[in-house]
């Protein structure tokens, strides 16, 4: 079992301070009732893709890049991602004065980061991209492991084995929705994809010590959507925070993995409609709260979280 804890006052402090310097704002609790199947549960969805670089991994990617530099100052770093936290090191290491980064993500998302780079009006040389031949985030993982252990001058992040992870995620994103939900609206339910396992179980874990909240993992039939995903029976690949996720909630549901790809086609019929913006594990996340909605009994509040990113850009 993964056991987190709050962060003393002047890591709060700083990571407030940079926070706040590097335009990491409060995100909306949206209210997706409309989609309840239970005319006694409601569903609400803490909206991150409004964070300056469009997901809530710009909340773990901080606290690990400030970590890094309270243990050993500004080192060069490697770290994988298949996707938004490669987006949130990329915008944030250089403005940390981190000038030797190294990060390796899936070689379909590489196009859609180099666009990310010129947009941000990143310097592309002040990073080494890695994407060649890497498939998905297992593979990530595995080369920058490697990369290294062959150059020892660098120092490696891994955000799939940073206790940083769920633990930036219990204090300030758990912490924000408790202060914008309060006691009235407490949810009974929480319900997110695994991915990395950092919100699932940062997310989760605050929730159920506060509100002794339902916390449900998302298993999909298939693993096909970046972001959603997670093999939890290959233990070479696992990432250390998931190890033993089962004791970190209450329960996995099951998922058809075709049920969300037609659901979302036929919301993407619709331009208007409140979630066409949405795909990816957003959209997974959403649509396994409706389907929760038509299992539980009685009154009751179910929450998700839209990890971010619109349709431009669903890798995670």
């Amino acid at each position: 079992m993964v056991t987190l804890k709050r962060v003393d006052e002047p890591f709060r402090a700083e990571y407030t301070g940079w926070a706040k310097k590097l335009g990491i704002v409060e995100t909306p609790i949206v209210d997706m009732s409309f989609l309840s199947q239970n005319p006694q549960m409601r569903i609400l969805a803490k909206d991150e893709s409004a964070q300056v670089t469009g997901s809530y991994k710009s909340i773990p990617a901080l606290a690990i890049l400030l970590q890094s530099i309270k243990s050993h100052g500004i080192t060069p770093i490697v770290d994988a991602s298949s996707g938004n936290y490669a987006v949130a090191m990329a915008y944030f290491a250089p403005k940390m004065r981190f000038n030797d980064i190294t990060l390796f993500i899936p070689e379909k998302f590489a196009e859609s980061f180099s666009n990310y780079l010129r947009d941000k009006g990143i310097n592309p040389n002040s990073i080494k991209v890695f994407s060649k031949g890497i498939q998905n985030s297992d593979d990530a993982r595995t080369e920058a492991a490697i990369y290294a252990q062959n150059h020892p001058e660098t120092r490696l992040l891994d955000q799939y084995a940073s206790l940083l992870n769920p633990e930036s995620h219990y204090n300030f994103t758990a912490g924000e929705i408790i202060s914008q939900l309060g006691i009235a609206h407490a949810p009974t339910h929480f319900i997110s994809c695994i991915g990395s396992g950092g919100a699932l179980i940062g997310v989760g874990t605050r929730l159920k010590d506060e509100y002794k909240t339902k916390v449900i993992g998302i298993q999909l039939t298939k693993k096909t959507i970046p972001g959603a995903t997670r093999d939890l029976s290959n233990q070479l690949t696992l990432p250390g925070i998931c190890s033993d996720l089962k004791s970190n909630i209450d329960s996995l549901m099951d998922i058809n993995t075709d049920e969300v790809l037609a659901f979302e086609k036929m919301m993407l019929l619709n331009p208007d409609h409140p979630l066409s913006s949405y795909g990816g594990s957003s959209f997974v996340n959403v649509y396994a709260a409706y389907q929760l909605s038509k299992e539980i009994e009685g009154t009751g509040t179910i929450l998700t979280v839209i990890p971010g990113m619109r349709r431009e850009n669903e890798q995670h």
